[in-house]
């Protein structure tokens, strides 16, 4: 009873949460993104704000990896200052992860898959003289835009690696640890 209670209560929390966007996920649109940030390895900063910031839920990054617990403990000024530090490390770690010399990431219309709430494009990296990469783009729509939240290469998440990869900060030094631990990467 408590189970079933519990699973009624988080799907109707979950769907106020996620609406639909009112335009389907356009796959030409996606993909754009998704090539944007293949095509251009290392980002400047001010490149990324204006053309590849305005994809990627930082926000949604940010409380996913801090979690629900310690997200709810951390003051605004904090959050802020969190989701402003993911922003820089992310340009860094996406790039870097999706994009190496040499290698030919193909996407295709066929291997895409879209629902109202979330979008995932497929696609294979080759190197020469090397096995094919599986490569994933997912989104999700948030205030009504297609936003990218997550890449994965050959199935392993980028945004599950940054959580156990900041999982003893956050639990030990919270978000003023967090954001320290941030700043030093991002200089």
């Amino acid at each position: 009873m408590a189970r079933r209670l519990f699973t009624l209560i988080t799907t109707g929390l979950f769907s106020v949460l996620i609406h639909a966007c009112d335009t389907p996920p356009p796959f030409e649109q996606l993909h754009q993104t998704s090539q944007t940030l293949i095509d251009h390895r290392d980002l400047s900063y001010h490149y990324a704000e204006k053309h590849f910031l305005p994809y990627i839920d930082v926000a949604y990054i940010t409380q996913f990896i801090m979690g629900r617990y310690q997200w709810q403990k951390t003051s605004e000024s904090d959050k802020n200052k969190l989701i402003e530090s993911f922003k820089k490390a992310l340009v860094k770690l996406y790039a870097k992860n999706i994009h190496k010399k040499n290698r030919n990431i193909e996407f295709s219309k066929d291997k895409f898959k879209a629902s109202e709430t979330s979008a995932t494009l497929l696609g294979t990296a080759t190197e020469k003289n090397k096995a094919k990469i599986i490569i994933g783009v997912y989104f999700h729509c948030r205030d009504n835009t297609w936003k990218l939240y997550d890449i994965s290469v050959d199935n392993v998440h980028i945004i599950e690696q940054l959580k156990l990869q900041y999982a003893t900060t956050v639990r030990h030094k919270g978000a003023k640890g967090l954001i320290e631990e941030l700043n030093k990467f991002n200089t």
